[in-house]
């Protein structure tokens, strides 16, 4: 606050005291009026920092005698003799003189003394107690400037000139003070001390330690009254440094096979303290530990181990035969770091030039006999052959074993080697101890085998009322999959059991090739012919040119005699109650006939057509008198050319098998939606060819069925055909 003269500041200070100060008069009373006694001792310290500005307790001894005394008369002087402006009026009252001087008082200019002087009525005493006060100040300037700069390269340390720029102004400076900051304006721990006489105003750094949190470098001006805080000097302290932890580990598998060419994954392993690192460099090298020659690349540290991808195709660098990685830093890198030797991965580039196999074992699934490879005709960097399994793209399935360059080339597939099921070709990949070739020799496995897909059904009605003869037609119904039959055979049988031992006599052999297109069975004629002694049952087998089925099917061989029923039952119903698509279940009913003398029973049997065709038996003898035949839930109508179709009961004697009485099968699961939005595009360049993807949506389930079983897909002439003989079935479910 600033301070006026005296009257209004004694009067601001002092409001209990109602006393107006006067220009006192020089009474012509005698000089012995005038106080003579003197105060004491003067004594003040100023506590306010601010230069101009004073604080504090003023106070002095009061004089010995103060009979003659009534007030204390204070004044701000120029020296110990010259008053300036008046200050205060203490009142002599026996006490102890003090008074506490307010917080930022002024300080009239020039004046550096306090006056003390003792007054009474009749004026001041001629001279005056003194007191030569301290303005207590603070520097009022800080440094301008402080500057350093790290020459140390290891990390936590540093080395350098701080050099400090002086105040403009340093008449109240005696030292300069520098400190560690944790920011520019907050100091952590002192450094040194420069006296403001120091020239040039510098101090060095030789491998000092930065203390923990340390950011900065502080600058104070100082005298003897303390810190100009108010006016800070600052530089950041950055701590240039290298690393000096190596990565932990380095790896690199060349991925690109191609001779002279590389590319892969490098792994560096994060060094134990990444703290300062940022990255790491990694560069071709002449050696394990350098020098470094071409740069590859910069893997970013994270905090764990990194990789970087070095890009497939990559010329090996002839002359720099090692990968080498060093730690980086904001600040540089190491100079040294870690190395592997680098391996240039890489396959053959010659194939074998041929491969020929013809399967021995007869099995279906199952292959064996000897391979012959023949090597390539140039066989560098070729240390061995694969011979594999290949799927239809003629891609590896499987290793069948490893040859080795230079040894003989044949392999002999052991009995009973099962072949997979994806598996259409063998093939023979060049190879050496990083790999194969990725394209070989291949040729088309066959699997030489007798037949597994066997006939579906075998029927045959004697025509012949001859005993001991029969006549009429043997109808084999065609296997579902005759991918590996090219004709059937029926023999005359001793049992039940179709296979090689109960075959008594040759019927005859249909190829499929002279069947008609659309047929599902292949007939042979029986012309009224003897029956051979053993024959009890008519057999079919499928053949192929490696021979016939080692299972095949079979019928009991009925000689019907005499006369057959000629009534037929009525009225056949059948009610589908399972709900899966091609499955049926459920109860045939029928009516019997108005007069069933002579009947011996019923029976019931699934067929392909109302003529009965490929029937299957479900019920075989049901007593005269019931008129319902039990089909279990569950009944697959079979697929394909091989559905049944129809329900046919007929009525049975001694003699054999009367009149059939037939009525449609109808599953009620049956399917009755159709699909949409079939689209197709030809992806085939051949003219007359076709190829591609054919879609569709499918559609919702009918009711009372579970599930769609499966799709057909035809070729047709036109949109509107349903399958005839003008159709190809391409084989889509």
């Amino acid at each position: 606050m600033k301070k006026d003269l005296f009257p209004a500041i004694f009067h601001r200070s002092h409001p209990s005291l109602h006393v107006s100060w006067i220009i006192w008069s020089t009474l012509l009373l005698g000089a012995a009026q005038v106080p003579t006694e003197l105060p004491g001792l003067v004594s003040f310290y100023d506590t306010d920092l601010d230069l101009g500005e004073i604080e504090g307790v003023f106070q002095f001894v009061k004089a010995t005698s103060e009979a003659n005394i009534d007030n204390y008369n204070v004044y701000w002087g120029s020296s110990a003799t010259v008053k300036l402006l008046p200050f205060i009026q203490l009142t002599a009252n026996g006490l102890p003189p003090s008074y506490t001087v307010p917080a930022n008082t002024l300080v009239p200019s020039s004046a550096t003394h306090f006056l003390v002087y003792s007054s009474n009525s009749f004026g001041e005493a001629a001279t005056a107690s003194s007191l030569a006060f301290t303005d207590r100040h603070l520097p009022v300037e800080g440094p301008s400037a402080v500057a350093f700069t790290d020459t140390d390269e290891k990390h936590g340390e540093v080395t350098g000139t701080i050099t400090i720029t002086r105040a403009s102004s340093e008449s109240d400076i005696t030292d300069y003070v520098l400190y560690w900051g944790s920011s520019p304006t907050s100091f952590l721990s002192y450094i040194v001390a420069l006296p403001v006489a120091s020239s040039p105003l510098t101090y060095d750094f030789n491998g000092a330690l930065v203390p923990t949190g340390g950011t900065h470098i502080l600058a104070y001006s100082m005298n003897a009254h303390g810190l100009n805080e108010a006016s800070i000097a600052s530089v950041s302290a950055y701590d240039r440094a290298l690393p000096e932890e190596n990565a932990t580990s380095l790896s690199f598998t060349d991925l690109d096979l191609v001779k002279n060419e590389i590319g892969g994954f490098i792994t560096v392993g994060a060094a134990v303290d990444e703290s300062i690192i940022t990255g790491y460099a990694l560069y071709f090298a002449t050696s394990s530990d350098g020098p470094p020659g071409p740069f590859v690349g910069l893997a970013t540290a994270t905090g764990s181990d990194v990789a970087y991808f070095l890009p497939t195709d990559t010329a090996m660098p002839s002359s720099y035969p090692y990968l080498l990685v060093r730690s980086r830093s904001a600040d540089g890198e190491m100079d040294n770091g870690i190395g592997i030797p680098l391996v240039d991965r890489y396959v053959p580039q010659y194939q074998a030039q041929a491969i020929s196999f013809q399967d021995e074992d007869l099995l279906s699934g199952f292959i064996a006999g000897t391979v012959e490879v023949t090597a390539a005709a140039t066989e560098t960097d070729i240390t061995k052959y694969g011979l594999y399994f290949a799927d239809m793209f003629q891609q590896p399935v499987s290793l069948i074993v490893d040859l080795e360059q230079g040894s003989y080339l044949n392999y002999s597939i052991p009995a009973g080697t099962s072949k997979p099921s994806t598996a259409e070709y063998l093939l023979v990949l060049s190879g050496n101890h990083f790999g194969y070739m990725t394209t070989g020799v291949s040729m088309t496995l066959v699997d030489s085998a007798y037949p597994i897909n066997l006939p579906s059904q075998i029927q045959f009605d004697d025509l012949d009322m001859d005993a001991g003869e029969i006549g009429g037609s043997l109808t084999v119904m065609r296997a579902t999959d005759e991918s590996d039959v090219t004709s059937y055979t029926a023999y005359y049988g001793s049992s039940s059991t179709a296979d090689s031992s109960t075959q008594v006599q040759l019927i005859g052999e249909i190829s499929i090739a002279s069947l008609p297109g659309a047929s599902t069975s292949a007939v042979f004629t029986i012309s009224l012919n003897t029956i051979p002694p053993t024959a009890t049952h008519l057999l079919a087998f499928s053949k192929n040119a490696v021979g016939e089925s080692l299972s095949g099917i079979s019928t009991s061989l009925v000689d019907k005699t005499n006369f057959f029923p000629t009534v037929a039952v009525s009225s056949v119903a059948f009610a589908d109650a399972d709900s899966v698509v091609q499955q049926v279940g459920g109860s045939v009913t029928w009516l019997a006939p108005a007069n069933t003398a002579g009947l011996t029973h019923y029976s019931v049997v699934f067929a392909q057509d109302a003529s009965g065709t490929g029937r299957l038996t479900m019920c075989a003898s049901i007593a005269i008198g019931i008129q319902s035949c039990a089909i279990p839930l569950g009944t697959s109508l079979g697929s394909g050319l091989s559905t049944f179709t129809h329900i046919i009961v007929f009525t049975n004697n001694g003699f054999g098998e009367g009149p059939g009485q037939a009525i449609t099968l109808t599953d009620l699961a049956a399917p009755v939606a159709i699909v949409s939005s079939v689209t197709f595009v030809d992806t085939d360049p051949g003219t007359g060819q076709v190829g591609g993807t054919v879609a569709w949506a499918a559609p919702a389930n009918p009711a009372g069925a579970s599930q769609f079983t499966e799709y057909r897909v035809y070729l047709t002439e036109t949109w509107a055909e349903s399958l005839g003989e003008n159709e190809e079935e391409q084989g889509c479910y």
